[in-house]
């Protein structure tokens, strides 16, 4: 079964991007920070820029260093993953010569946790109490260690650059709050016809948003990606959408075959005719004597 798009792409990049965007004045985001050699690296390091600033929830559960791991989007949190941040953070204290860390934090990112999985995580680690919605802490070797429940976790826009890498149940519920601040916040709009295209389509569906109003939002080659030619042919008129464009113009930018599969070939050759009998002859004398070169 093919990929979908949004599961070919990189996810690290959009939490990195959606932090940045929101938080840069309070935290320095570092991608794939380094905690060993090579190719050893923590997803996300998110540095407090003023260690003593309270900041919003989530964020006021950062240390003054977070290291940041994200389990795939969509996959329920394991034993792996779990093992994953725990030795990052060994290695961690290893590259940086540290004996005490007390200024770092440790947070787990999942789509999907069950409690088989905080069963675990309490066996391995020690008690596991609730920070709010969809926040859970323990403790690794002295530091905090946050398991951030996307499932669970408020929807705000503070919480979107978490939840913009959630796939799951939750994704249409995500994709109508982006839509409601798409103005506002173009960035989040953009990274939820990439990566959520499905969950977006049907909301956009769902609230009747014409090509005129969607202009507003992104830009014609996401309506494109995102709906396939017809909706543009749909909402302007197939006559008139030729008429404006141009024949050759229409059918060389979309191709041949993938126009006439869109139109429907009877239909296709309706409109061809009220433009007029005549012109649709000589385009087909025309065709007739190219093939018999």
């Amino acid at each position: 079964m093919p990929e979908r798009p949004e599961e070919r792409k990189q996810w690290h990049p959009v939490l990195v991007d959606g932090l940045r965007y929101l938080l840069a004045s309070h935290l320095r985001i570092d991608p794939e920070h380094g905690v060993a050699a090579l190719p050893t690296r923590v997803d996300v390091m998110v540095v407090k820029r003023d260690p003593d600033q309270d900041l919003v929830f989530p964020y006021n559960h950062l240390g003054i260093a977070t290291l940041v791991e994200l389990e795939s989007p969509g996959e329920w949190a394991t034993w792996r993953v779990l093992c994953k941040i725990c030795v990052d953070h060994l290695l961690y204290r290893l590259t940086e010569n540290l004996e005490q860390t007390a200024h770092v934090t440790l947070w787990l990112l999942v789509s999907r946790a069950s409690e088989t999985f905080f069963s675990l995580v309490q066996r391995e680690l020690g008690t596991v109490e609730p920070l709010g919605s969809g926040l859970w802490r323990t403790v690794f070797m002295g530091n905090p260690l946050v398991v951030v429940h996307l499932q669970e976790l408020p929807l705000s826009l503070e919480t979107l650059p978490l939840l913009m890498v959630y796939q799951g149940p939750r994704e249409r519920e995500i994709a109508k709050f982006v839509l409601k601040y798409a103005r506002e916040h173009p960035l989040f709009m953009e990274q939820a016809i990439a990566f959520h295209a499905r969950a977006m389509k049907e909301v956009l569906v769902m609230e009747g948003i014409n090509v005129e109003a969607y202009r507003n939002l992104a830009n014609v080659k996401d309506i494109i990606d995102l709906f396939g030619p017809r909706i543009l042919i749909e909402e302007i008129g197939e006559k008139k959408f030729i008429q404006e464009i141009g024949e050759k113009k229409v059918i060389r930018q979309i191709g041949e075959k993938k126009f006439i599969q869109e139109i429907g070939e009877d239909r296709l050759l309706e409109d061809l005719y009220e433009m007029g009998p005549e012109r649709l002859q000589k385009f087909i004398d025309r065709k007739e004597r190219e093939r018999g070169k």
